[in-house]
């Protein structure tokens, strides 16, 4: 749904990576962001569920 009007600012990093990978051809580029974007985020739900474990609550694992 992105148009001209907008492109600039509603870009998400999924987009983009695949806009780096697929459209402009630079796959190690879309590489290293996919691996990053997947590192920050397990780092989030590991750090979320400790805090859950330390309130008393059940967490994910």
């Amino acid at each position: 749904m992105a148009n001209p009007l907008n492109r600039k600012v509603s870009q998400t990093l999924d987009v983009f990576v695949y806009q780096q990978g697929i459209q402009s051809g630079q796959f190690s580029y879309a590489s290293a962001i996919g691996l990053m974007k997947a590192v920050v985020s397990v780092t989030l739900v590991v750090t979320s569920n400790k805090i859950a474990h330390l309130l008393g609550e059940q967490g994910l694992y």
